[in-house]
């Protein structure tokens, strides 16, 4: 019965306890977005209502940072081991109050601030049984540097300018201004790129024309900041490219001289155009020559194989006649002796082959001594019967 008693009474003392604390501490609820700078030190404040925590409460605090795929660690401290620990990337850049814990401040001094570290963090505090959290929102921006302002180049009659800065975050946006901070008329190109380190570069171009209002600002504007930086210059006329007397002629000079010389190229091609045809043509003619010599050289040939022919012919004929000549030499002979001698010569018979009859008396003529060429040359018509 007494150690039941002696179990309500404890019971009934942390109830009381519990009570006492949970009355006593709370989290004073920040500003549910805290913005930062790039690189410099952000403190993300987590404050108890109580001004004093009595040392014989053991309390533990946590901080963490809510990535999407995971919750990391980012600074613990254990009041009573006096322990601390804190994940790896963030080795070295956190660190608590220690000695305003016992006044219940519980923030977080996070230094060098980078844009990994935008986001969600919760500040968790236990006091023996007691717990309490909060969340804090995290936003780091980046101000970049001073605009400035640059002549690229001449645009006609006009005057080319850019407007360049770096180092922003998030996005900015530009404008041209004019002498009285109003948005200039000319059309301007704006080029924004994502450095490698998550800020932005910012390349803005517009052309001045002549007689326009020739106080020019460039201004850069942050919405999200509610930041800017602008840069004024002032342009004077002499800038402005200007037509000289002497350009009208000079252009003039110009054209003629590339008429001359696009004439002179065209009679060069013509001319090397003609020498090319009269090349092709005397190559052509060349060839037919050569063709031609080729071919009475091959006819020239052929005569002379066939009067080499004719000739072998011609004195194969030539030897029968003559063999021929021969037998019928005597023959004939004695005809013309018959005849002479008044003999008659019925009986003897001519060779049907002799075909020469006006050639064989002449050749026994020939043959014939002088004497008797004598006596028978009156008869030089008896082949005539």
């Amino acid at each position: 019965m007494c150690s039941l008693s002696t179990a309500l009474c404890l019971l009934m003392v942390l109830q009381t306890f519990h009570g006492v604390y949970s009355g006593q501490f709370r989290i004073i609820l920040p500003p549910h977005l805290v913005t930062g700078f790039l690189g410099e030190d952000i403190i993300l404040p987590c404050q108890l209502t109580t001004s004093s925590v009595p040392d014989s409460i053991s309390f533990t605090v946590y901080w963490t940072f809510d990535n999407s795929s995971e919750k990391i660690v980012v600074k613990s401290y254990d009041g009573r081991k006096k322990e601390e620990m804190q994940d790896n990337r963030y080795y070295g850049r956190t660190e608590l109050f220690h000695s305003e814990l016992s006044q219940g401040n519980m923030s977080l001094h996070l230094k060098n601030s980078r844009l990994s570290d935008q986001g969600q963090y919760t500040c968790m505090v236990y006091l023996e049984d007691w717990y309490d959290q909060a969340v804090v929102e995290l936003n780091v921006m980046a101000k970049g540097e001073e605009p400035s302002i640059s002549l690229e180049l001449y645009e006609g009659h006009g005057i080319g300018l850019t407007c360049n800065s770096k180092g922003w975050y998030p996005n900015p946006q530009t404008l041209w201004l004019d002498g009285k901070g109003k948005n200039r008329t000319e059309k301007s190109v704006t080029v924004n790129r994502e450095m490698p380190a998550g800020t932005f570069s910012i390349s803005s171009s517009i052309t001045i024309d002549p007689g326009a209002d020739n106080e020019i600002s460039c201004k850069i504007i942050s919405t999200v900041l509610q930041l800017e930086a602008e840069s004024r210059i002032l342009i004077s006329d002499a800038f402005y490219p200007t037509t000289s007397a002497w350009l009208p002629p000079f252009v003039i000079f110009l054209l003629l001289i590339l008429g001359i010389i696009f004439f002179a190229v065209y009679k060069l091609i013509r001319t090397y155009q003609n020498v090319s045809r009269f090349e092709k043509k005397k190559n052509a003619m060349t060839s037919e020559q050569e063709d031609l010599k080729t071919a009475i050289e091959a006819q020239i040939c052929t005569r002379n194989a066939g009067i080499a022919e004719l000739q072998a012919r011609f004195d194969t004929t030539l030897n029968l006649i003559s063999e021929e000549l021969g037998v019928m030499q005597p023959l004939s002979l004695w005809i013309q002796i018959l005849n002479i001698l008044g003999l008659p010569s019925a009986r003897i018979k001519k060779e049907p082959s002799l075909s020469l009859r006006g050639l064989g008396p002449k050749l026994l003529l020939l043959r014939l001594p002088p004497w008797w060429r004598r006596k028978l040359m009156p008869l030089g018509n008896i082949n005539g019967r």
